[in-house]
């Protein structure tokens, strides 16, 4: 396992509707977790304890990094966020039918859009069409990682 520095904010207030952090600390932050499914590499695969671990680190933390591949050839560095601070007066603001309590999937360098967290069985299609990434193998392979994730963290949050 490795290990990298990070910073957190211990005290933290709003300033003409700005987040301002008064004080850090410095803290200590795994950057690989071990039980998650690995190519050779340590490219994220599909499998139970990958859905689980990120699962339980949006659970917790509310966002996820992860270098993931479909073993096609494809990579993709997908940012998960889950229930973000809102920074408006109103979650009606937010357009094309994305909700703030949605499951948010970002591709670097592709596309980003909210997905409903209970919907675990998305087609393929929608992903491909709202991530614009199209039909394909490696968009096959995204849905069943997207599904898994929002199955697992269905059940860590114990949603029905």
């Amino acid at each position: 396992m490795t290990f990298e520095v990070g910073f957190i904010p211990k005290q933290s207030h709003v300033e003409n509707g700005v987040i301002v952090h008064d004080d850090v600390e410095l803290l200590e932050v795994s950057s690989i977790k071990p039980n998650m499914n690995q190519d050779e590499y340590g490219t994220i695969l599909n499998g139970p304890d990958t859905f689980q671990e990120i699962a339980l680190a949006l659970a917790t933390d509310g966002v996820a990094f992860v270098p993931w591949t479909d073993e096609l050839g494809t990579q993709f560095d997908i940012l998960l966020v889950w229930k973000p601070v809102m920074c408006a007066p109103s979650s009606h603001l937010v357009q094309r039918g994305i909700r703030p309590n949605d499951l948010f999937v970002s591709i670097m360098s592709h596309s980003a859009f909210g997905f409903d967290l209970k919907e675990s069985d998305t087609f393929a299609g929608y992903y491909g069409e709202k991530l614009k990434l199209g039909k394909n193998e490696s968009t096959d392979r995204l849905a069943e990682f997207l599904n898994g994730v929002k199955a697992a963290l269905k059940a860590e949050i114990g949603m029905a």
